[in-house]
């Protein structure tokens, strides 16, 4: 659960798989629609191993927006402990290389914290929580993370968090 919305494990019949199902909070849909439709539109544009697939787009009986993703497995890097200092740049690295595939097309996370960097089981690395992404331009929402968000839609921002995750 975050601020806008939910993620809910959820199985989908019609692939017979478990996936992650994104829906905004009740209530909030009037302020956040557009957000939670770009998040998804600009999700599905990318193909990065770290960066989640969406797999649909929708809308709940009550008119909720959803899109469904893949089920990330794993821990936020803010729970993990123990990995080092060579396992922890390794993690960071693989970051700064699924936000390159972002910001080559244009597109700031704008959000990045430990708690938005999955550790799956195996090691791999997931960028989650794209949620506040702007296109190079956009206006930046008052919004974010405490100590993370920058507030801005230059890839600068995204850099200045890595650098907050290496701190970490």
């Amino acid at each position: 659960a975050g601020g806008m919305a939910i993620v809910l494990r959820v199985r989908d019949t019609r692939l017979d798989a478990e996936v992650a199902l994104k829906l905004l909070r009740p209530g909030l849909e009037d302020c956040w629609r557009a957000a939670l439709l770009r998040e998804a539109r600009l999700l599905a544009s990318f193909r990065h191993p770290a960066i989640l697939p969406v797999h649909d787009l929708g809308e709940l009986e009550d008119g909720r927006p959803f899109y469904t993703m893949a089920l990330a497995a794993g821990t936020p890097l803010a729970r993990v402990v123990g990995v080092g200092l060579s396992g922890g740049v390794e993690h960071v690295w693989r970051v700064a290389e699924a936000l390159g595939h972002a910001h080559a097309r244009g597109v700031t996370h704008g959000d990045l914290s430990p708690n938005n960097v999955m550790i799956g089981p195996h090691g791999d690395v997931l960028v989650v929580d794209w949620g506040l992404a702007l296109r190079r331009g956009e206006p930046a929402p008052n919004a974010g993370t405490p100590g993370y968000f920058v507030g801005r839609a230059d890839p600068s921002a995204d850099v200045f968090a890595i650098g907050g995750l290496l701190a970490f």
